[in-house]
């Protein structure tokens, strides 16, 4: 499953329907209104209580991913983030689907 979100992610990102980094999420999400955010499992645990105190605020749905690291979407975006905006419906429902 990890290699499927993590490949699902990575098709986000090169259609341009995935925001990365503490405040570009919630910039986006505060703009975008009904947003899905990944949060990985070593997250730290202040800037999770922050980001889930804003984003609630915006109407956004935080899901901690439990089987994914910093490094495993640092090989996927190339970036060393822990927290991802996804955008687009159809996106959103595919995350979904592969979460439950």
């Amino acid at each position: 499953m990890k290699d499927k979100l993590l490949g699902f992610l990575g098709l986000c990102r090169k259609a341009g329907k995935l925001t990365f980094g503490f405040d570009a999420v919630i910039r986006k999400a505060k703009e975008a209104g009904d947003s899905l955010v990944l949060v990985t499992k070593d997250f730290s645990p202040r800037s999770l209580r922050s980001a889930k105190e804003k984003l609630n605020n915006f109407g956004a749905q935080v899901i901690i991913l439990d089987d994914v690291s910093m490094d495993d979407l640092c090989s996927i975006l190339k970036r060393k983030t822990g927290i991802v905006l996804i955008e687009g419906v159809n996106f959103k429902k595919g995350i979904r689907r592969l979460l439950d």
